[in-house]
């Protein structure tokens, strides 16, 4: 019954020692998963950084073509205005030539 006693000590022996490799890489995966899941927070949050400054920019951008639009609107319609009061001008300018043209 000894030689049974010894095997039944072997076998608890070499479960305890299997036990114990188990429950330490029980532990390092545990910390790697903790690891990683820090790693996974901080990148959610770069994402909603870089989404949150996408959008800004892209309002911006939509800003700043509307002012563009209607600066250009502004633009034309003074260029237009100009023009109309040059032609305006201009053409009593003709007259007094011609005027002065048949006087001599």
């Amino acid at each position: 019954m000894v030689h049974g006693d010894d095997d039944a000590a072997q076998t608890v022996s070499t479960l305890e020692a299997r036990q114990c490799e188990l429950d330490s890489k029980i532990s390092s995966l545990t910390a790697t998963l903790t690891d990683r899941e820090s790693t996974i927070d901080a990148l959610r949050l770069q994402v909603a950084t870089y989404h949150d400054d996408f959008q800004t920019e892209r309002h911006d951008r939509e800003r700043a073509h509307g002012l563009i639009a209607e600066l250009q609107a502004q633009i034309s319609q003074l260029l237009h205005s100009q023009h109309r009061a040059s032609a305006g001008s201009a053409a009593p300018q003709v007259r007094q030539c011609q005027q002065v043209t048949l006087a001599v």
